[in-house]
């Protein structure tokens, strides 16, 4: 069904469900995209899916995106369930967003969560959680396990293990 989609060669068992305009890239073996318009599975991204939405982008094998608009994941095995504006970089496998708008994993965000919210941003750690709110930010290197609840304008901040599990609640 649909119109104007495409499956790109050798992309052995991929699927375009319906919609307007959705791609799924070359040699995405087993890629699954159900609908919506404009959406993208890029080249190589075996496994990948998103199951609507619009304008939406997985670059990595194995990541998944639910439905809404402008959400992308470059990591292998990530996913963002919906919202608009949402991105995580790539090197973050395990990584997710839950929904809201404009939030952000970095790179080297492995196993990190962003439940929600507006423009919050996880960066570079281990296992860092994010519970919602509004323009959070963890930027941490190394280890992480870091929280932030929720609540607005809340960082933390760290290098190496003595930033391991921090937590910051509530509203700074």
């Amino acid at each position: 069904g649909g119109d104007n989609n495409l499956i790109g060669s050798n992309s052995i068992a991929a699927v375009v469900g319906g919609g307007f305009r959705n791609t799924v890239g070359t040699n995405a073996f087993a890629a699954a995209l159900g609908g919506g318009a404009r959406n993208l599975i890029e080249t190589d991204a075996r496994n990948a899916t998103i199951a609507g939405g619009g304008t939406n982008v997985v670059r990595a094998p194995f990541g998944s995106i639910g439905g809404g608009r402008a959400n992308a994941t470059a990591s292998a095995d990530s996913t963002v369930a919906g919202g608009a504006g949402n991105t995580i970089l790539d090197l973050s496998p395990g990584a997710a967003i839950g929904g809201g708008g404009q939030n952000a994993i970095a790179s080297s965000s492995s196993y990190t969560t962003v439940a929600g919210g507006i423009r919050n941003v996880a960066g570079e750690g281990f296992a860092a959680t994010i519970g919602g709110g509004a323009t959070h930010r963890i930027v941490t290197s190394g280890e992480g396990g870091s929280t932030i609840a929720g609540g607005a304008n809340n960082t933390v901040l760290g290098a190496g293990s003595s930033d391991t599990y921090r937590l910051a609640p509530g509203e700074r």
